[in-house]
């Protein structure tokens, strides 16, 4: 999918103050906190975070001569107090990351990265937190709900139905 218009021309502004989005996003029924979004700018989402410093984003490699593999990840620096954040983030959330600019409208916001959320870590003295994300692809490795009975193929079906038509299978006329 390509990037809209306005997102490209603020790209290519001369100056420009970039907007971090955090979402939360619930994905199949997914254990989630309640959908919630974060931002590095008042005036986006429910809450703004004392300042999200960067993201750094790495895509899943293999390397052929090795056999080795990296998984697809990104991490989110937040500088501040993370409670709100760890009030609506856990291991297992869903995160969607868009990027925008000041004066742009939101819904011209671009998404940057989509994962789940796997780790918090403090990095130093300085009260900067790490959100560790896996990206999607690796987050589908793993079971996205832990209720045993919501992985069956057709869970959710009910348990009767109606045939429209003859039905007749060994000489019997009931479906079950």
């Amino acid at each position: 999918m390509a990037w809209r218009g306005a997102f490209l021309d603020a790209l290519e502004e001369r100056t420009r103050s970039m907007v971090w989005v955090i979402e939360t996003i619930e994905v199949g029924g997914a254990p989630l906190s309640g959908e919630y979004t974060f931002a590095s700018a008042p005036g986006f989402g429910d809450a703004t975070v004392v300042g999200i410093r960067g993201i750094r984003v790495q895509g899943q490699r293999l390397s052929p001569s090795t056999w080795s593999t990296s998984i697809g990840a990104f991490d989110i620096d937040i500088v501040g107090s993370p409670s709100e954040l760890f009030a609506h983030v856990t291991r297992g959330t869903h995160i969607r990351v868009l990027l925008g600019f000041v004066g742009l409208d939101y819904a011209d916001f671009e998404p940057i990265a989509l994962g789940v959320a796997w780790n918090f870590r403090r990095s130093g003295n300085q009260p900067i937190w790490t959100l560790e994300c896996h990206d999607f692809f690796t987050a589908l490795h793993t079971r996205q709900n832990l209720d045993q009975l919501l992985g069956p193929l057709f869970y959710g079906l009910t348990g009767t139905t109606t045939v429209n038509g003859a039905f007749t299978l060994n000489s019997s006329t009931t479906l079950t």
